[in-house]
């Protein structure tokens, strides 16, 4: 994924006014004094006069080196975790909102891979709008910020996508905010994701569009996402594959188009017992029911559904 593409987020997000300061910091590589195997095995290759004793010394070096680099890894590894659970650990107890310049304070110099790794394992309460919510979100739009490594910012950026879409009506910062993260994700292709677990977030944050865009745009997002899938350039699930008919019919409904959309689920219902996917199968398996459901959404384009629910 470039870099700029996400750092370009900063802006775009609107949060650059909550932040006090800013600066990008990275985690200094530990510095150790043990030979490397590389090292090792080129003091054995070169030593040609040496006898089999000789060889026989710098090729235990050689593993014990090897092992020795492996448990130095494993605690680094360990302590740069524990570095991340506790920073985290110690912005979720706080009871008030932090400001992003507070939160970035405390994970400088913590690795954003460790970061998330830490939240997607840390329960947060998604539905309330609560400084301990919006504490946990400013941490993932500090790894959104830091635009590196790929996977990281696309789990962050479908999570705060999540949660803003929830909550994006309840004022007019949240609702810039969402906008905003909703503008990057319409932005994104499969370019952006750099293996395969990106690919499969990236796949996710194009399905959950579907739900967030407006109509027309979501018939445009539906034939990307088809033609991705042609294309085998991002991995979409096959039950996912099967039900995208369901929300291009919504959306030519809300779009005064009900007779196209009629014909859409007139003809998944036509070849429901060759669906697989139980949802898919039970939105279509009453026509009338599907249509009077949608279109009483949009009683202003459809005046015979006023005050009808369903």
């Amino acid at each position: 994924m470039k870099q700029l593409h996400f750092i370009s987020a900063i802006a775009i997000l609107s949060i650059a006014a909550l932040m006090t300061t800013h600066c990008s910091r990275h985690v200094k590589p530990r510095q150790t004094d043990i030979p490397t195997q590389s090292n090792m095995t080129r003091a054995t290759v070169t030593q040609a006069s040496a006898t089999s004793q000789d060889i026989i010394t710098v090729s235990a070096l050689t593993t014990l080196g090897t092992a020795s680099n492996a448990i130095t890894d494993a605690i680094d590894s360990f302590s740069s975790r524990m570095a991340a659970e506790l920073a985290v650990q110690h912005i979720l107890s706080t009871t008030t909102l932090l400001s992003q310049a507070a939160v970035s304070n405390t994970l400088a110099g913590i690795a954003a891979e460790d970061i998330t790794r830490v939240l997607v394992n840390t329960h947060y309460a998604r539905e309330k709008l609560i400084p301990n919510s919006l504490n946990y979100m400013q941490m993932y739009e500090e790894v959104l910020r830091r635009g590196t490594p790929p996977w990281t910012c696309l789990l962050a950026l479908d999570a705060l996508l999540d949660y803003y879409c929830y909550h994006h009506t309840t004022s007019r910062e949240l609702h810039e905010k969402y906008i905003a993260l909703r503008t990057l994700a319409a932005q994104l292709t499969p370019e952006d994701a750099s293996d395969p677990a990106s690919l499969r977030t990236f796949a996710s944050i194009q399905v959950g569009l579907l739900q967030r865009l407006d109509d027309e745009d979501v018939l445009k997002r539906l034939d990307y996402i088809e033609q991705l899938a042609r294309d085998k350039r991002a991995p979409f699930d096959d039950d996912v594959l099967e039900s995208l008919p369901i929300p291009r019919a919504i959306a030519l409904i809300k779009l005064n188009r009900a007779k196209e959309a009629r014909a859409i689920i007139q003809g998944m219902h036509d070849r429901i017992d060759s669906l697989k996917d139980s949802y898919t199968k039970q939105e279509v398996r009453d026509v009338q029911n599907f249509m009077d459901r949608v279109m009483s959404t949009r009683w202003d384009l459809y005046p015979e559904y006023k005050n009808k629910t369903y």
